[in-house]
């Protein structure tokens, strides 16, 4: 394997000519091209430089500085407590369990919305209270039909059976 000898160093210690200048934008000569160091002289076809430093050290545009929104960086504390009662509430808790769960989740909401974007959860939270509101909405319906004799509750009476 054939080592590369590192480049020549011009006589008194000089840096090579272009200096900062990269690759791609050096002349044949290794010299910077005139519209290295004046952003006036840019050839067409060629990217506008920009001011400051170069390279790549132009400073951001401030009419993007209100943009950026951030990414949630957590659940927000109750979202996930919303969801958990809403499916109690559907499944054996009824009214208690979608009042929990409507409390939750608006609790999650507000501090969602207080965040400015910094919490998540707010599908969860919505979830939790639409199933609380199902709930309470089902069990409210539930009293009246059994209040008005629409629906009977039966109750389980065990049967013995003997076997001659």
């Amino acid at each position: 394997m054939s080592s590369v000898p590192p480049p020549p160093t011009p006589p008194g210690g000089q840096p090579p000519p272009g200096g900062d200048v990269p690759w791609w934008a050096q002349t044949g000569s290794g010299q910077p091209p005139s519209w290295w160091n004046d952003p006036r002289q840019v050839p067409p076809g060629y990217p506008q430089a920009p001011p400051g430093h170069m390279p790549f050290s132009a400073e951001p545009d401030p009419s993007y500085y209100r943009t950026y929104s951030p990414r949630p960086v957590g659940t927000a504390k109750g979202a996930v407590a919303a969801l958990v009662w809403g499916i109690l509430s559907l499944t054996c808790c009824g009214f208690i369990g979608g009042a929990f769960a409507i409390y939750h989740a608006s609790q999650a909401r507000y501090r969602i919305r207080a965040s400015n974007g910094r919490l998540g959860g707010n599908g969860m939270a919505l979830a939790g209270m639409v199933m609380g509101i199902v709930s309470i909405c089902g069990t409210v319906l539930y009293v009246i039909l059994l209040l008005s004799g629409q629906v009977h509750v039966t109750t389980f009476q065990p049967t013995t059976t003997t076997i001659p």
